[in-house]
């Protein structure tokens, strides 16, 4: 497949980043998860972005020449209706703090700790928005953004349904079916996301039918597993749930690609990839200089035709 130019890494490797504290932040965000050397960080003008999702499939039909009151008939004249949903784009901030005589004595050994300080908060803040994306405002922090889970899918939410594969037993055939189920690109699929409990089942699949499968990540080259080519991303934020607390969501997508058929990390225009850092100087009240890191981001999905979930239950996949 090939990997989309509008990661968070590359964005911080390119001239969107002049300063090399904020690149630097990028990169290490690209660091702590696969993840974000994939997603496309898409830019949104303002905070929040709503998207219009089609309703209606069949709106015409073939025809012979004058056989048909077109102004009557209930599929040629049928309007495109449409569904809103908004998404709003919130503020993930760590402020490094850093003794100025220890980092005098450190400079000297050539150490430069507020370097390490803001490199420790980037890392946090991509660990948080990693499990925002899952756990979203429901089951994670209610003053993020809206994730997977009980936020964007289940009966009533944006992706309605999810398939119900908790009767299912074979994790290859789960995974078939949940691929079958994004059509946006004509049926490209570009992710598939799962815990390690669930991980552990198709590892265990594979190594039985000697058939694994890697891909090497764009920034890092890192290895990581792949079904039918697609890059498999281990989240520990999807939950175990079910009486049992043996089911779990298996969630699989299309990457945003500019023509709203995907899923997208959205970032307000104005700031590249999201991330403001600031050396806020002398701290007022301590012996200190501190150093602000922020990313302003959300988890949009531009179309609901571009990802799928699947319930199963861990305890019974082979």
């Amino acid at each position: 497949m090939a990997f989309l130019t509008s990661s968070l890494a590359t964005i911080g490797a390119n001239v969107h980043h002049n300063n090399p504290i904020a690149a630097g932040v990028a990169n290490t965000i690209a660091t702590v998860a696969p993840w974000f050397e994939f997603v496309p960080f898409t830019p949104v003008a303002g905070r929040t972005l709503t998207r219009q999702y089609q309703v209606d499939a069949d709106l015409t039909k073939f025809l012979a020449d004058e056989s048909t009151d077109l102004s009557a008939d209930a599929t040629t004249s049928a309007q495109l209706t449409s569904t809103a949903h908004t998404f709003e784009i919130k503020s993930v901030v760590g402020q490094a703090q850093v003794g100025q005589l220890n980092s005098a004595g450190a400079s000297a050994n050539g150490v430069d700790l507020m370097a390490i300080a803001v490199e420790g908060k980037a890392r946090d803040i991509a660990r948080k928005v990693y499990k925002q994306v899952v756990t979203g405002t429901t089951n994670g922090d209610s003053q993020g953004f809206e994730g997977l889970g009980d936020d964007l899918v289940g009966s009533g939410n944006l992706l309605g349904a999810s398939n119900d594969a908790t009767a299912d037993t074979d994790i290859l055939s789960i995974l078939d079916e949940t691929l079958d189920g994004v059509t946006a690109k004509d049926g490209q699929v570009d992710w598939i996301m799962m815990n390690a409990t669930t991980m552990n089942k198709f590892r265990a699949k594979a190594r039985s039918l000697n058939a694994f499968e890697y891909i090497t990540t764009p920034i890092t080259n890192r290895n990581i597993l792949a079904y039918q080519g697609i890059p498999i991303f281990r989240n520990d934020y999807i939950p175990l749930t079910g009486g049992s607390s043996t089911e779990a969501y298996v969630y699989a997508g299309s990457f945003e690609d500019g023509t709203g058929n995907g899923v997208a990390m959205l970032y307000p225009s104005t700031v590249p990839g999201g991330i403001i850092t600031e050396d806020l100087g002398v701290s007022e009240r301590y012996l200190a200089n501190l150093t602000r890191v922020v990313q302003h981001t959300a988890f949009g999905i531009l179309n609901t035709k571009g990802i799928r979930a699947s319930l199963v239950d861990t305890n019974v996949l082979a």
